[in-house]
This record gives structure tokens, sequence and C-alpha cells, in this order.
């Protein structure tokens, strides 16, 4: 089985370098990376050296990564090559894997070129080290998260605001989505608190707190208050006073072995007089702790593990449309799924998905369609969002751009959920269909 598909992954390795493809994406990332600028500071330009090259690449490795997939398997067969292939012992799974190999090891050779040529050019642009340093953002207490939550669906029961049909689990993982999310108001006098996890060294780092806030105008400035840093017995060890000149962000250093404990707390109060601006912020971006965690060379890593995963599915989803349907039905199909899990992502599917209510707002009567077509909604809705989880979870070019480590959990869980389980789900629809299709 392995000589058999490591000669079907070399066929497919051969043919984008016979038809100049590898060529032609080496001559754009070089045009690429000549034609990037960044805002005139070294943080600027590391940004846009990370972020573009990479993000462009990847990109444009995706798009020719979906075409040449379906066209694998489906202009073989409709030219008549596949017939050598489907004679001999090869079974249709190994046609697949074949196939989905060859394209993966092409891509993660290619998207390697761009991860160094991206790092030669922050060598020859002479960015320093301290400008590519790491940090690693600090997790927030998940208990604490869990309990507000709690105590918000707790709220909703005695209002009878929670939806039919809807258990609490569901209920409480929406209520923590919008606390992470949704922008909430500080009156003055009153306050927040963020409460952060500390791994067992933690506290022997210098940690740098980064608060992000808007006016209850959605203005960046005008706001007062004072950000409070206390350790797990309850002491404060910094505080950072904000006043009406202060533009929507707030960064302050806490000493390194100031902190003590497990937890670390930050409280916002809002300071302003009883008639003043109340203070928006969220719970998930509003406020960040930040611990050094070493170079860019490791992150950039972690990117390409991440970037490749969501390649190595594309070529999953191109290569089995090209074994169900011909060249031009799989393209078009292959880009459609595409493009539903890039709608499924996001909150327009979920807010949309409420039934018994019109447009207007007047309550009608449910059917048993109204019913089913609501489940199949949210079901569908809900596996897509769940599919596509551990992409969301990595982060992975934002964080690179912004210097932020990318947590290796959550990019091995990427590669190996993103990367490998979903492609062999398609892989076995694609021996399914192999074998009932005419070669």
């Amino acid at each position: 089985m392995i000589r058999r598909v490591a000669a079907i992954a070399l066929l497919g390795i051969r043919a984008p370098l016979r038809s100049r493809l590898v060529l032609g994406l080496l001559a754009l990332l070089a045009v690429i990376l000549a034609g990037i600028r960044g805002d005139g500071t070294a943080q600027g330009e590391m940004r846009m050296l990370l972020t573009w090259t990479l993000g462009v690449a990847a990109g444009v490795l995706g798009a020719a990564t979906l075409w040449a997939g379906c066209a694998a398997v489906a202009s073989d067969i409709e030219a008549g090559r596949h017939a050598p292939t489907a004679v001999s012992p090869a079974r249709p799974f190994e046609i697949w894997l074949g196939r989905w190999l060859g394209l993966v090891v092409v891509n993660g050779a290619l998207l390697l070129v761009a991860v160094a040529a991206a790092f030669a050019q922050l060598k020859i642009k002479g960015i320093s080290s301290e400008v590519t340093s790491v940090s690693r953002r600090l997790e927030l207490d998940a208990a604490t998260l869990r309990t507000e939550a709690e105590a918000l669906y707790e709220q909703a029961l005695s209002q009878g605001a929670v939806p039919a049909g809807a258990t609490k689990s569901q209920v409480v993982a929406s209520i923590e989505k919008d606390l992470l999310t949704a922008h909430f108001p500080v009156d003055p006098g009153q306050s927040r608190q963020w409460v952060f996890a500390l791994r067992p060294d933690d506290d022997a780092l210098a940690m740098t707190v980064k608060f992000k806030f808007l006016s209850s105008f959605g203005a960046s400035s005008g706001c007062e208050g004072e950000c409070a840093v206390l350790d797990s017995a309850g002491d404060v060890v910094s505080v950072r006073r904000i006043n009406e000149d202060d533009k929507g962000e707030v960064v302050f250093d806490v000493p390194a072995g100031s902190v003590k404990g497990p937890a670390l707390k930050v409280v916002f109060t809002n300071t302003a007089a009883a008639d003043g601006m109340a203070v928006l912020v969220q719970h998930g971006d509003s406020m960040t702790v930040t611990v050094p965690d070493g170079g860019v060379v490791r992150n950039m890593l972690k990117c390409w593990i991440a970037l490749l995963a969501v390649l190595s599915l594309l070529a999953a989803i191109g290569v089995a449309c090209g074994a169900m349907f011909s060249f031009p039905v799989a393209a078009f199909t292959a880009s459609a799924l595409v493009l539903i899990a890039i709608v499924g992502r996001s909150d327009l599917v979920e807010e949309g998905v409420e039934a018994g209510h019109s447009h207007d707002g007047a309550a009608r009567e449910e059917t048993a369609f109204d019913h089913a077509l609501d489940a199949f909604s949210r079901s569908m809705s809900s596996a897509v969002a769940t599919a596509l989880m551990p992409m969301s979870e990595v982060e992975a070019l934002d964080r690179l751009g912004d210097g932020i480590a990318i947590s290796p959990r959550a990019a091995l869980k990427s590669a190996l959920y993103t990367g490998l389980l979903l492609p062999l789900g398609f892989g076995v629809l694609a021996a399914l269909a192999l074998r009932r299709r005419e070669l």
C-alpha cells in the first residue's frame, strides 16, 4: 500500500512542476515581498512582512490547491489517463490518499519558502530582536467566566427569556460567547474584573497589561477610571489611572516577582462623576495580560503548521469533489463548500436562526415544518462551527503579526483535526464515489 500511495503522490508532486505552477507562485511571492511597505515603524514593518506575506501566500495557495485538487482526479478520468491506475492494484482510497498527499507536500514546501522569505526580510531590513520578541497571552479563568454565564442564565430563566427547546448547556455556551465578544457598559462608580490563570513560573516574569475601551458614545477618549492589578491574596501590586486624554487604550507593566499565587485579577473601576460617561468594555479582548515567550522563529513554525492544516483540508475537498464529479461541477461544488464554511463561521448564521418570530416582531403559530427547519438550521450551523473551531482558536496570522505566541495546543489540535481527521472524512467519500464511477 505504501509504495502505491507514494507512487501516486509522486505523480501529484510532478504535475504542478510540469505545469510551471510552482514557478508562478514563487514569482508572485517575490512580487509581494518587493511591494510590502509598513507604516514607517519597525513594529508596523514586521506586521506587514509576516501577516501580508504569509496571508497572501496562503490565500493564493488555497485557491490553487482547490483548483488542482478538483483537476487531479476528474481531469484524469475525463482524459482517460486514469485507466492505468484503475487497472493496477491501487484501491480507490489509495488513489485519493496519494493525490491528497502530493498536494500537501507541495503546499508544505511552498508555504515553508514563504515563511523563510518573510524571516529573511526581517533580517535584511534589520528589525531588532526586541521588536520580533514574542509574548504569551494569559488565558482567562474558565471557571470565573462559566460562573458569570450561569448567573446570567438563571436571571434569563426567571424572566422567561430562555428560548423554548434550548438546553441549559446550549444557552450557557451562547452567553459565554456573548460575554467574550459583546461590549458591556461600566457605569460611573461601577467595576468589572478579569481573572487570569497563571502557570507555575509566570509569577517570576514581567507582565504587560493592555486595556482597550470605548466611551458610551463609541468614542475612544473622554473616559475616566483606574485599572488595578491584584494577586491571589487580593493585594494591589500595580495601578494605572485613566483620564480623558487616553485614546481608547492604555498599556502598563507589572514588575517581575510582584504577583504571587495561581491567579491574577485586573479590576477596572469607572471613577467618573455620577452624571459622567459609561465605559464600554469586552470580557474577551478589552483586557489582555502577556508575559515574554521567546522569539519569532518558533511562532512562525507554529503558524506554518496551522496554515498547512487549512491547505490540507482544501486539498481534501478538491480531490474528493474531483472524484465525485466532472471538473466544472467539482470546481463549483468545492468553491460552494468553502463559501458555506466561511459563512458558517460568521455570527449571521447563528443570529439568523430564530424560529417562531416574523420580521415585524409579531408572534405567529409554529408549524411542524418550522420546527424541522429550525432544528436542521441549528444543527448545520453548529456542525460547521464545531468543525472549524480549531481554525478559529489558532488565529495564527493575527497572533503572529501582533507578536503573541500561538498556542502549541491549539496548533496541534488544528493540525490533527483540520489537517488530518476532516480530510480523511472527505477521503472516505471520495473512495465510495470512485467505486461507483465509470473509470
